[in-house]
C-alpha cells in the first residue's frame, strides 16, 4: 500500500502510543468477536488483528493479506471480518485522538488509505453484525421453523439428571469424556468427570460442554476452581460456543517432541524456522525474523523427524494459508494440498506417535494425582 502524508512523523514520534493502541486494538477485536458469539483460535485471531493494525499505520502488509488472514480465522466469513475491522478502527481512532490530537489528521490519512484499499462499507458491515447476532441465537429447522435459544442456566438445570459430554484440547489432541452435574446454584455449576478431562480443561483454560438432548448448543464455561482429588470442577457458564475448536480441526495439531529446525523454500527465498506444530493436513513454523509471504504461495518444507529411533528427512510441498506477524515473531500456517507425496507415510507415522505420546503424558499427569 502507498504511504500517506505524515507517515514518518507518526511512526517516529508516536511509537510508544502506537504500541499501546495495538494492544487495545486487539482487545477491542476480541470483545467484538465475543459479542458475535463466534469462536476463533485465540492465537491466530490475535496475530491476524496485529497484522491488520500494522497495515493501518503503514508497515507494508497488503489489504488482501490482512483480509485473507482474518477470513482464515473466521471460517471465511468476510463480512464478519470487515465488521470487526471497521469497529476496531473506530475505537482506535477515538482512543488515539484523545491521547495525541496533534496527529489526528495524519491518522485520518492512514485510516482513509486503508479503508480505500480494503473497500470497507460501514452500512453493510453493521447490517451484517445485526444479522449474525440473530443467527447465533436461533436454531432453524428445514429453513422454516425457528427455535430461539433458551437461557443457558435454565438448560443446564434441565440437564441435571442426564450425562453431559465435555470436549477439550490437550496440546492439540481432543479429549472427550462424560460428566455429571453434582450441584447447580447461584449460577455456578459443579461437575464430576475424569481426571484427564480436568487436566485438559486446566491446559485449555475453559471447559466446553457439548450440545445434547437438553443443551441446544455447545457452551463455553469459565473455570472457578478445581478439586482434582474428587474429580470435580466448578464452572460459570458464560457463552454459547458455535465454533468449538476441537470440533473444527480435521486432524490434531501436534507439537514436536523436541526443537525441530525447518527450512521453508519459496522461489529463490529461504526461511530458517522452527517447527511449531504438525498434523496430517499441514504444519506451522515460526521464526524471529521471517519474510512476509502472500497467502497461497507454494512452499517446500525440509526438516527431519525422529521415527522409531531413526531420523527421516521430510521434503514436503505445501501451500501457505497465512503468514502472521505477532509480537516480533513470524508464524507460517501451511496446508498439504497433495497427499500423494512420498513423505506422507512418515508424517502419518510421526503424528500417530506424537498423539500417543501426548495422551501418555496426560495419563501420567493424572496418575501423579492419585
Amino acid at each position: 500500500m502507498q504511504k500517506y502524508e505524515g507517515y514518518e512523523s507518526l511512526i517516529l514520534q508516536c511509537e510508544t502510543l502506537l504500541d499501546e493502541c495495538e494492544i487495545e486494538f486487539v482487545k477491542k477485536a476480541k470483545s467484538l468477536l465475543k459479542e458475535q458469539d463466534f469462536y476463533a483460535d485465540p492465537d491466530d485471531f490475535e496475530s491476524a488483528m496485529s497484522v491488520a493494525f500494522r497495515a493501518i499505520i503503514g508497515y507494508g502488509t497488503s489489504a488482501k493479506s490482512v483480509l485473507d488472514g482474518l477470513k482464515t480465522c473466521l471460517n471465511k466469513d468476510e463480512k464478519l471480518a470487515k465488521y470487526i475491522l471497521k469497529n476496531s478502527i473506530l475505537d482506535f481512532k477515538k482512543n488515539f485522538k484523545e491521547k495525541e490530537p496533534r496527529f489526528e489528521n495524519t491518522l485520518e490519512a492512514a485510516i482513509s488509505r486503508f479503508n480505500d484499499d480494503f473497500g470497507l462499507d460501514e452500512d453493510i458491515v453493521i447490517e451484517k453484525a445485526e444479522q449474525e447476532q440473530i443467527q447465533t441465537n436461533t436454531i432453524s429447522f428445514d429453513g422454516a421453523n425457528t427455535l430461539v435459544f433458551g437461557d443457558i442456566f435454565w438448560e443446564l438445570k434441565a440437564a441435571k439428571e442426564s450425562e453431559l459430554w465435555l470436549l477439550n484440547l490437550y496440546k492439540g489432541v481432543p479429549i472427550k469424556n462424560k460428566a455429571k452435574i453434582t450441584d447447580i446454584e447461584n449460577e455456578k455449576l459443579s461437575l464430576k468427570t475424569e481426571l484427564i478431562q480436568l487436566l485438559a480443561i486446566k491446559e485449555e483454560g475453559s471447559a466446553f460442554i457439548l450440545k445434547g438432548e437438553n443443551i441446544s448448543s455447545d457452551i463455553e464455561c469459565r473455570v472457578l476452581n478445581f478439586n482434582f482429588g474428587a474429580g470435580m470442577v466448578m464452572l460459570e457458564p458464560f457463552r454459547r460456543s458455535t465454533k468449538t475448536a476441537a470440533l473444527l480441526r480435521a486432524h490434531p495439531r501436534l507439537q514436536p517432541s523436541k526443537l525441530t529446525p525447518v527450512s521453508l523454500l519459496c522461489d529463490d527465498k529461504r526461511i530458517d524456522a522452527q517447527l511449531f506444530d504438525i498434523s496430517r493436513g499441514g504444519l506451522g513454523a515460526i521464526c524471529a525474523d521471517g519474510l512476509r509471504l502472500q497467502g497461497g504461495s507454494k512452499l517446500k518444507a525440509i526438516f527431519n523427524l525422529e521415527i522409531a529411533g531413526a531420523l527421516k528427512q521430510i521434503d514436503l510441498n505445501l501451500e501457505l494459508v497465512i503468514a502472521l506477524n505477532y509480537q516480533g515473531t513470524m508464524r507460517y500456517c501451511c496446508k498439504i494440498t497433495d497427499t500423494a507425496q512420498p513423505c506422507m507415510s512418515d508424517i502419518f507415522a510421526y503424528t500417530d506417535i506424537r498423539q500417543k505420546e501426548t495422551l501418555d503424558e496426560l495419563s501420567k499427569k493424572a496418575h501423579d494425582f492419585l
